[in-house]
C-alpha cells in the first residue's frame, strides 16, 4: 500500500502576511508592457536614462526589481538588451504633451534640459541658443553644457527636452527640486577647480552669477575668453568658497619647505617653497609646483616659479564645512583646524 500524499500545510499567519505584502508591492509596480526609462549607475554613465519596456516583475521581501527590454541598447548577440533593475532606478517616460509644448516654444539660456546622446538622455544646461531667423529660432542648433563632466556639445532641438524629475508620483521641473539650501548664492566669491576631480590641480577665483539647481554659472575673475571674462556652468563638486586670508601670524611665515599656493596665470596652484632669495622688500621665493602637468589650454606647463610674497598664500584645504591648514613634514601630513 503506497504512502498517502501529505496534505498541504496551511500557510501560517506570517506567510499569509508575506504573500499579501508581495501582492501589495506588485500593485505598486509599473505594469508589464509599460514604457519606462532606466537610470544608469555605471561609471561614466551615472544618472543618464535609457528607454525600455517592462517585461516582468521580481518581488521579494527585501527588494523590488523589474525585468526590462531596452529600446535603444542592443545585446551582443543581437536584439534588445534585457536586464534587471531596481525599482528605484525605473521611472515612467515623461509626458509627451509637455515635450511637444517645449518644442513649440524653444529653449532658453540657463534652462535645464536633457539631451539625447549615445542612446540615452543626459542632464545639462542650455549655454547658447541659435540666432533667430525671421523672428523664429526653432529648429536650430543649441549648445548644451554638462556641468558634471564639463563637456559642451551641440544638439538639434529635436534631441532636447525639458529636464523633469519624477518625484512622489509626479513630474517636477529639475530647477524646483528641493536639494536643500544651495552651497552658494548669486554674487558669492568662490574658487573653481580646473581638475576633473575635486582635489583640484588649481583653483581659479570666480563669482557666482546664477544658481541653476545643483549647478552654478560662474564668471572667472582673471581668465578671459574672446577679450571678455570667461564664464562656465559647473557642478557643485568643482566649487569651494573663496579662501580669503585677512592676516598671517609669524608662525606661518613663508620659509623653505612651506606648503603654499601660488597665483599663476589667474589660478592658485599648490606648491612648496624650495628657496628664499634676497631679504626685506626685495625678497623673492622659488616655488616648485605640485602636480603641475595639465591639459588646460590657457595654462603653461611650468614646474618652478620665482615669485613675490604677494603671489603666495598658505595652503588650506576645504573639507566641505571649514578651511583646514595643510602642511607636511617628513612624509607625514598634519592638519590644523580653525
Amino acid at each position: 500500500m503506497g504512502r498517502r500524499r501529505p496534505k498541504k500545510r496551511p500557510p501560517t499567519h506570517s506567510e499569509s502576511e508575506d504573500e499579501a505584502g508581495v501582492e501589495e508591492e506588485d500593485a505598486l509596480m509599473l505594469p508589464v508592457g509599460a514604457e519606462v526609462e532606466v537610470r544608469s549607475d555605471e561609471p561614466g554613465f551615472e544618472d543618464s536614462f535609457y528607454e525600455a519596456t517592462v517585461a516582468g516583475h521580481l518581488i521579494s521581501r527585501r527588494c523590488r526589481r523589474y525585468t526590462l527590454a531596452y529600446s535603444t541598447l542592443l545585446a551582443e548577440e543581437g536584439g534588445p538588451l534585457k536586464e534587471t533593475a531596481d525599482a528605484a532606478d525605473v521611472r515612467p517616460r515623461p509626458p509627451r504633451e509637455e515635450i511637444a509644448g517645449a518644442a513649440s516654444r524653444g529653449f532658453a539660456i540657463c534652462e535645464m534640459v536633457e539631451a539625447f546622446h549615445s542612446d540615452g538622455w543626459w542632464a545639462g544646461v542650455v549655454s547658447a541658443v541659435p540666432p533667430p531667423v525671421t523672428g523664429d529660432r526653432r529648429h536650430g542648433v543649441y549648445e548644451v553644457t554638462f556641468p558634471t563632466s564639463r563637456e559642451i556639445m551641440e544638439f538639434e532641438e529635436t534631441a532636447l527636452r525639458p529636464h523633469r524629475v519624477f518625484q512622489d508620483g509626479r513630474w517636477v521641473p529639475a530647477a524646483e527640486v528641493d536639494n536643500g539650501s544651495p552651497l552658494f548664492s548669486e554674487g558669492n566669491q568662490v574658487e573653481v577647480s580646473w581638475s576633473e576631480k575635486n582635489s583640484g590641480e588649481s583653483w581659479s577665483p570666480a563669482i557666482v552669477l546664477k544658481v541653476i539647481g545643483a549647478h552654478f554659472l560662474v564668471q572667472y575673475i582673471h581668465i578671459e575668453k574672446n577679450e571678455e571674462l570667461a564664464t562656465e556652468f559647473v557642478d557643485s563638486e568643482y566649487i569651494r568658497p573663496a579662501c580669503i586670508i585677512t592676516r598671517m601670524t609669524s608662525r606661518y611665515r613663508f620659509s623653505p619647505s612651506s606648503h603654499i599656493e601660488v597665483l599663476h596665470q589667474g589660478s592658485w596652484w599648490p606648491g612648496v617653497i624650495v628657496e628664499v632669495l634676497g631679504s626685506g622688500i626685495d625678497k623673492k621665493y622659488v616655488v616648485e609646483l605640485k602636480d603641475h602637468e595639465t591639459n588646460i589650454k590657457h595654462v603653461d606647463c611650468v614646474g618652478v616659479l620665482t615669485v613675490e610674497n604677494t603671489q603666495l598664500r598658505p595652503r588650506y584645504c576645504w573639507d566641505g564645512k571649514k578651511w583646514v591648514r595643510y602642511f607636511e613634514e617628513v612624509h607625514t601630513v598634519h592638519i590644523l583646524y580653525f
